[in-house]
C-alpha cells in the first residue's frame, strides 16, 4: 500500500503530507493522536503524540520520524497499520460525523 491509492477512510481520518516531505521527520495529523501513536507503538513502531498545549488545540498530530535504517518493508507496515487504525475509527460515529460535519462548514464557509 502507498498513501496515493490510500483508502477514502484513510484520508477522512488522517491528515498525511500531499507532497513528499523534505524532512525524515513529518507528521499525521489526526483528532485522535494518542490513540492512534498507542496503537501504532503497540505494532512496534517508534512514533510520538504531539498534543495540546505542546501544539495549538486543533493541530494536535503523530510525529514519525524515519531514519536511514529503515527499510521499504518497515515503511509499508507502518502504512499498513495507519490504515488499519483509520478504518477501525471510521466504525465509531463521533470521528465520522465530527469530519463531515467539518468539511461541510468549510465548504459552506467558502460559498
Amino acid at each position: 500500500m502507498s498513501l496515493t491509492n490510500a483508502s477514502p477512510t484513510f484520508r477522512l481520518v488522517l491528515g498525511t503530507p500531499q507532497i513528499c516531505p523534505k524532512s525524515p521527520i513529518f507528521s499525521i495529523k489526526t483528532k485522535e493522536p494518542k490513540e492512534l501513536a498507542s496503537f501504532l507503538q503497540s505494532k512496534g513502531m517508534m512514533v510520538r503524540a504531539v498534543v495540546p498545549p505542546t501544539v495549538p488545540e486543533g493541530t494536535q498530530r503523530v510525529r514519525v520520524c524515519l531514519h536511514a535504517g529503515n527499510d521499504t518493508e518497515e515503511i509499508k507496515r507502518l502504512v499498513d497499520a495507519m490504515e488499519a487504525w483509520a478504518l477501525s475509527q471510521h466504525s465509531k460515529p463521533s470521528v465520522v460525523e465530527t469530519t463531515t460535519k467539518r468539511d461541510k462548514m468549510s465548504v459552506s464557509a467558502r460559498l
